[in-house]
């Protein structure tokens, strides 16, 4: 099958990458704009359900340095554009990334209501939907190419560079908190194996062990009080849409 140039990657990347430069001049305003807020919720405010996947408050997050937030989100789009858009066509890939940004907005609000978080901070950052295509990308085809650029930048972005922190004495929960850890491990067994995205018998596994992880890190943190304003719950809800979307869509990707 003739492979097509990624346009919907290309122009959601593009608007990340401009919303962003348009709102350093603004500081928080755009957040209130574009991004979720539940307290702010109304019908003139519903496409923020959808437009807050594009808006990044700045490029460093969690930590003064190294954990980016715009940069990873990019590359992780990058990633699994290759993998999807032209394997399930451009109308597919653009629901199921909307799609799990709902269910990552749903999933946050449950964490914020049942944990008593406020309403008030805004909901931003492309994570969400990312970690639904991540999953369904790994799901559909654990044996995908990617090029080794890329891989080679997700392993530095969210394996060496979180490391460096963990060895400056920062905690270790922030290096495996990292919701695209797994996938960076997948590709770092492909560079140095030369095989591909992940090692087919043994996906189901890490995949689990991983899944359980998760849930227990986002037990820990929420009754903690969701520290450091990463709403990992919403993260795991993009987790699920992903999921979702893969059974919902199984004819359509067996035919792909």
């Amino acid at each position: 099958m003739e492979e097509h140039f990624p346009l919907v990657t290309f122009i959601f990347s593009s608007i990340m990458l401009g919303l962003f430069l348009l709102s350093l001049p603004y500081a928080g305003i755009f957040e209130n704009i574009f991004g979720f807020i539940p307290s702010a919720i109304s019908l003139s405010r519903l496409y923020t359900f959808f437009t807050y996947s594009f808006m990044h408050a700045n490029i460093w997050i969690l930590l003064p340095v190294f954990q980016m937030h715009l940069i990873p989100n990019i590359l992780m789009l990058l990633i699994v554009g290759l993998i999807l858009e032209d394997k399930l066509g451009a109308k597919y890939y653009i629901s199921i990334y909307f799609f799990s940004g709902v269910v990552a907005v749903v999933f946050d609000l449950i964490g914020r209501f049942v944990f008593n978080i406020t309403l008030d901070a805004p909901f931003i950052g492309a994570s969400g939907p990312l970690f639904g295509l991540a999953i369904l990308a790994v799901m559909i085809n654990p044996n995908e190419r990617i090029p080794t650029v890329l891989s080679f930048l997700s392993i530095v972005i969210f394996i060496i560079l979180p490391l460096a922190i963990v060895i400056n004495n920062y905690k270790l929960v922030v290096f495996l908190e990292n919701p695209f850890i797994f996938l960076s491990f997948l590709l770092l067994i492909g560079l140095i194996f030369g095989t591909y995205v992940s090692v087919s018998p043994y996906f189901p596994a890490i995949l689990s062990l991983y899944t359980i992880f998760y849930i227990l890190l986002i037990i820990a943190e929420l009754t903690s009080g969701m520290p450091m304003g990463v709403s990992h719950l919403g993260h795991f809800g993009g987790f699920i849409g992903g999921i979702i979307a893969f059974f919902v869509l199984a004819e359509k990707i067996k035919q792909a």
